[in-house]
């Protein structure tokens, strides 16, 4: 009878088990209706390109604030990003950019959960813009072939532009946030970058 008990509780929580991509829509959904919060993050990448680093996301309504500070292809780099509903500016020390932006929370939002922070941070570095802060993020990149791990992860891949762009995982702490997300990015045969993101939420509220 404990064999089956224990048979019986397993059929059952497999049922009941939310599917990944309902997992991930509800992650998405979560962080683009947050009220507030402010996560710290550390990211290394190595491979075809190397980059480590430090920094923090802070969302408060509409407003938007994005540091960060570390290596980026062997140069030391530190930066700001603000933002309110409308418009941002960015800083680096060297430069300063000002633009109307009609999305920007939601660039960086959908930004790092379908491609991670890394890539936004390379924006930043290269060009002082995130990427499609225009509000056409959905269209530009998104998420399919959500999977299960044995360990409770998320596997899925990323499409940029209608193209197959990287494979990641992604494992979320006790209130369904975002802990750590791996990633291979593909630029070409034989270069390969791989990226590990972690994160941690200091604080977090729903509208």
């Amino acid at each position: 009878m404990r064999v089956v008990r224990t048979l019986l509780v397993a059929v059952t929580l497999t049922a009941c088990a939310t599917p990944p991509v309902e997992q991930f829509a509800e992650l998405e959904q979560r962080l683009l209706e947050a009220q507030a919060m402010t996560a710290e993050f550390e990211i290394e990448s190595s491979g075809a390109f190397t980059a480590n680093f430090t920094g923090s996301l802070q969302l408060d309504g509409e407003r938007v604030v994005l540091r960060y500070e570390g290596l980026f292809g062997g140069a030391t780099q530190r930066g700001e990003l603000q933002s309110n509903s409308s418009a941002y500016t960015f800083s680096n020390g060297e430069r300063h950019t000002s633009q109307a932006a009609p999305a920007v929370r939601e660039a960086i939002v959908l930004g790092l959960s379908r491609m991670g922070l890394l890539h936004n941070l390379a924006m930043l570095v290269g060009s002082g813009k995130p990427d499609h802060v225009d509000g056409t993020i959905r269209e530009w990149v998104h998420t399919e072939g959500h999977r299960p791990l044995p360990n409770g992860e998320i596997a899925f891949d990323v499409i940029v532009d209608g193209k197959p762009a990287a494979s990641a995982t992604l494992r979320l702490d006790g209130a369904g946030l975002p802990l750590e997300r791996r990633q291979s990015v593909q630029f070409g045969p034989g270069r390969t970058m791989d990226v590990v993101e972690r994160y941690r939420f200091t604080s977090f509220s729903r509208r």
